[in-house]
């Protein structure tokens, strides 16, 4: 029977093995995971290394080893560390019974572990239209963006995500030997990217273990959590090792570093203790235009209404309003559901103020908007038919488990104090991108319904709803025309002999 063990003993563990050779191991499966190798990963053995697990080992390695031991790593020492991390000492698990330690625990592992399900097609494809086509349509806007992309990279986004999505398939193997352009098989991405620029961009995302020492011990935190602190790999997902070679030992914060970290950086770039220039933009003029873009890529079952102002007031509607007859599905979009401290930590109390400021905040406002057109206020004539609402907070920043019973007590208590009781869905970026392609056959209003009257599913997040809903009636998910065409766009830039690599 397995007992838990502290971090600085898995640490001790881990300082036997040959540091860079390792690194390059866990690289070389972290590939096959991203991709999704069925042969490769039957051979690691289902089920029992994912990508977590990996990302939480190149740290211990980083943090204990060095290039100069003599201990191979191989499948072996993989599957040992990898079994130590699951046996990791959890300090908050040691409250008990307390009250919430047990939704604390399951907050936590579930934003540790639920975004890499991410496809990277989706990330490349969100990336690029969220970070380079909609800015370019942005007319006096206060900040530009692809001003600030192109001085921290040397490049636009598109050619940032099309640049890290080649590092990416020349990392297979774990190690990254430089690409040398001058080849004729490469002759398509000299089209936008020299040798300057690729070096620019491999420098921004590389560090040495000094510098991820220091990273790793500045974010450490306390005695117990060690495994939910912050991965500075996530910053430097290219790690130069003591004997001058280049690893990537996750490939996933490869891919996440050239897509939503660009998203990071503008925000750092802009924070102040007045607000945040970029996220004000980005929420207004980029996110809300990207969920439009979402629900008209296809014709749907309803009508699709983009935020208007009505009244003397001059008061605004919802973002966007989707008419299904009589039925109004309004949807109010969010840049942030949780900070990152508390999704870390899945302190309670961060939890119910983030929750406050940002979900609950959405779910009055609709509340706000439905009262008005039920009052058949001047300006929403158009809107005076309706006699059901449905109300779907939809956020950027993912918040996992934000439907569960413990959340939704959260909400509803702190609802109930502005005489508000109403059901209502939170619903990720991710989730909208699979939900608008079935709205061609599907009425959303029909499908929050299901939700929302299942026994079980209605407090589970609503892509867990919509595979066992789609899968009991024999339906898949679609990917949709937006992403998809814009990710062959993007795959396109670069020469097959690069796309083969990365599968």
């Amino acid at each position: 029977m397995s007992t838990t063990i502290k971090a600085h003993e898995l640490y001790w563990y881990a300082r036997r093995y040959r540091l860079d050779l390792a690194l390059a191991e866990i690289g070389s499966v972290s590939f096959k995971l991203l991709n999704n190798n069925d042969d490769a990963l039957k051979k690691l053995g289902p089920g029992r290394i994912n990508e977590w697990q990996i990302a939480f080992l190149a740290k211990a390695l980083i943090l204990s080893s060095n290039d100069y031991r003599s201990k191979p790593f191989g499948d072996l020492g993989l599957f040992t560390l990898a079994n130590k991390y699951n046996n990791l000492f959890d300090a908050l698990l040691e409250k008990g019974q307390e009250e919430g330690a047990a939704f604390s625990f399951l907050y936590r592992m579930a934003h540790q572990q639920l975004p890499f399900q991410v496809g990277h097609n989706t990330l490349m494809a969100r990336a690029a239209i969220l970070f380079h086509d909609i800015p370019k349509t942005l007319k006096d806007a206060p900040i530009n963006i692809d001003r600030d992309i192109e001085e921290y990279y040397g490049m636009n986004a598109e050619e940032l995500i099309v640049t890290g999505f080649c590092i990416l398939c020349f990392s297979g193997n774990g190690y990254f030997q430089g690409i040398n352009l001058s080849e004729p098989k490469f002759d398509n991405l000299r089209t936008f990217l020299n040798q300057d620029k690729l070096d620019r961009v491999v420098s921004s995302l590389t560090a040495d273990y000094s510098t991820l020492r220091n990273e790793i011990k500045l974010h450490e935190g306390t005695d117990g959590l060690e495994q939910y602190a912050f991965n500075p790999l996530r910053q430097y997902p290219i790690v130069r090792t003591d004997r001058g070679s280049l690893v990537v030992p996750v490939t996933r914060f490869l891919l996440e570093r050239v897509t939503t970290g660009i998203f990071y950086n503008l925000m750092d770039k802009y924070k102040s203790r007045s607000g945040n220039a970029f996220l004000t933009l980005f929420g207004k003029d980029i996110f809300e235009k990207y969920i439009g873009l979402l629900l008209n890529q296809q014709p749907i079952l309803g009508e699709v209404i983009e935020e208007f102002v009505y009244g003397s007031m001059n008061d605004k509607t919802s973002d966007w309003i989707i008419i299904e007859g009589e039925v109004a599905t309004l949807i109010e979009c969010k840049t942030s559901g949780l900070s990152l401290e508390a999704k870390s930590w899945g302190d309670l109390e961060l939890i119910a103020k983030d929750i406050e400021r940002h979900i609950a905040q959405a779910i009055k406002q609709m509340h706000n908007l439905e009262m008005n057109i039920r009052q058949k206020k001047r300006g929403l004539e158009r809107l005076h038919h309706i006699k059901h609402f449905k109300y779907v907070v939809l956020t950027f920043d993912r918040a996992y488990l934000a439907n569960s019973a413990k959340t939704k007590e959260i909400i509803d208590l702190h609802l109930s104090k502005h005489g508000i009781k109403t059901q209502y869905e939170v619903i990720a970026v991710k989730e909208m991108e699979e939900i608008a392609p079935l709205l061609t056959r599907h009425k959303f209003s029909d499908l929050i319904d299901a939700k929302q009257k299942h026994s079980e599913y209605c407090n589970f997040d609503f892509d867990v709803f919509l595979s066992t809903h789609l899968g009991d009636k024999g339906l898949r998910r679609d990917q949709g025309p937006l992403l998809s065409q814009r990710f062959n766009n993007l795959t396109n830039r670069v020469s097959s002999y690069i796309t083969s690599k990365a599968s």
